[in-house]
């Protein structure tokens, strides 16, 4: 549960980036994921941040703008992106 847990919050963080930015690469999501990044860091981030990003657009939370990404749902529940954490609570 706790890797769980964790993809939970970092799902939170690439949405608030999205709120906060609006349309959005995954270059600048892991910016705001990770900060300043070097070395193979910086491409394991944006890899991260695509990941959660594609997650989000499979459960239609985000959309693909050209080379961006939009929120399309406001406020989404993560509860039901993570419902195993739900579930336990």
């Amino acid at each position: 549960a706790e890797i769980i847990e964790h993809h939970r919050e970092r799902t939170r963080r690439v949405v608030t980036a999205l709120e906060d930015h609006g349309p959005c690469d995954a270059w600048t999501v892991s910016a705001e994921l990770f900060g300043e990044l070097s070395g193979i860091h910086i491409l394991h981030g944006p890899g991260e941040a695509f990941a959660h990003l594609d997650h989000l657009v499979e459960h239609g939370v985000v959309d693909r703008d050209g080379e961006g990404y939009v929120l399309i749902e406001a406020d989404p529940s993560l509860d039901a992106l993570f419902p195993d954490l739900a579930a336990d609570a």
